[in-house]
């Protein structure tokens, strides 16, 4: 976690790389790992997510049905 400015700066000896690579993991951990820490809502969020592609996966599947239903009817079978 970044406590000061002066944490963001490369310390004296600290090679480009290294830094970039502090700076890289600090970036990472500041917006995938200290936000999953933290819950709150995520019940909540997960249900409307669950939801809404449950309803793309509903009407995608209606679209297919309906399309090969079309394609079949057309079939002339004489």
């Amino acid at each position: 976690m970044i406590r000061k400015v002066s944490d963001l700066l490369p310390t004296e000896g600290e090679s480009s790389m290294l830094w970039q690579m502090r700076s890289l993991w600090m970036f990472l951990r500041a917006r995938y790992v200290d936000p999953m820490i933290s819950e709150e809502g995520s019940v909540v969020e997960t249900v409307i997510i669950t939801a809404v592609f449950a309803a793309l996966a509903i009407g995608i599947g209606a679209i297919i049905v309906a399309k090969v239903t079309s394609k079949a009817n057309s079939i002339n079978l004489n």
